[in-house]
């Protein structure tokens, strides 16, 4: 499925089931309130936190989510997984240039969830 030219496009990686349905109607909700009418959120990619958060695992998912993207794509990929027992403040941003450097170039946001959000 294809994105028309200049559409906001969304992907996602998530760790659990129930950020399947969780996660498209944040998202919907955040674009409305920024306005942005016409955006694809897709559906999100499930990856199991211990293989996600393994070397090589989560670069694998982003290689796989960004080669669905439209090209060039306006919008890019959120990375949604719990925190659990590691500290947001360093676990993020170490996954975050993890993520980044697979594909240069392409928006990537990681979250980490202090509490499980779906909740």
């Amino acid at each position: 499925m294809s994105s028309a030219p200049g559409r906001t496009t969304i992907a996602s990686i998530v760790e659990g089931e129930g950020e399947l349905t969780a996660l498209p109607v944040l998202v919907r909700r955040m674009l409305y309130q920024e306005q942005i009418w016409d955006a694809d959120v897709r559906r999100p990619f499930l990856v199991g936190r211990g293989r996600l958060v393994k070397q090589g695992g989560l670069e694998a998912a982003i290689e796989v989510v960004a080669r669905g993207l439209p090209s060039p794509c306006e919008g890019g990929v959120l990375v949604v997984i719990d925190a659990d027992d590691d500290c947001p403040a360093t676990f993020g941003p170490e996954l975050l240039r993890r993520a980044e450097a697979v594909r240069p170039g392409l928006r990537v946001s990681v979250v980490l969830a202090n509490r499980e959000f779906e909740s």
